[in-house]
């Protein structure tokens, strides 16, 4: 079957626009001006250099899958808390506090992370990476994050880190004294 040539040669000009010229005008007050068509007869016509180009990089296949742990292999998560950093101090006005944590590999199935302050869980164990603590008592406390299983053990736990809750101190009155 034969291609119609005058399709072909189409196709053929549609770059061809693309190599215009440029000219550049200095007017009297100095002002330069570019463009694609001469503005007078006191333009200069420019030869420009071409265009530094660089292939693409090449497209690597992404993991469809996570990858699980072998049969009976036991799974090793590294987890660390990003956000509150150790030292931090939460001010009297701040009611909640977010647990930011690093976690690989990511979570799997039917895993979840608890937060606990001093040992203490505090709210509900969750499957995400950001964990919300609401009102705090106001101390030093060792904040940490530990992977929940299925049956609610400790896969493994991240290091401790040390914050520092205020909270305004309200004085009780004192007791009057007997007459």
């Amino acid at each position: 079957m034969r291609l119609p040539l005058l399709p072909l040669l189409l196709t053929l000009c549609i770059g061809l626009p693309a190599s215009a010229a440029i000219y550049k005008e200095v007017d009297q007050d100095g002002k330069v001006t570019y463009s694609d068509k001469p503005t007078s007869k006191q333009v200069e016509r420019l030869d420009l250099p071409r265009i530094n180009t660089q292939p693409a990089p090449p497209v690597m296949p992404r993991q469809s899958a996570p990858v699980k742990p072998a049969q009976g292999a036991a799974l090793r998560y590294q987890i660390s808390i990003d956000s509150p950093l150790s030292g931090a101090h939460i001010p009297p006005g701040q009611r909640q506090l977010e647990v930011v944590v690093q976690l690989q590999p990511e979570l799997q199935s039917g895993h979840r992370l608890q937060a606990y302050i001093n040992g203490t869980a505090m709210g509900p164990a969750l499957a995400e990476t950001r964990l919300l603590l609401q009102e705090l008592y106001r101390g030093e406390h060792q904040l940490s994050v530990a992977v929940i299983d299925q049956a609610d053990n400790q896969v493994t736990t991240s290091p401790a880190v040390t914050i520092y809750v205020h909270r305004p101190r309200v004085a009780r009155p004192k007791p009057k004294a007997a007459n």
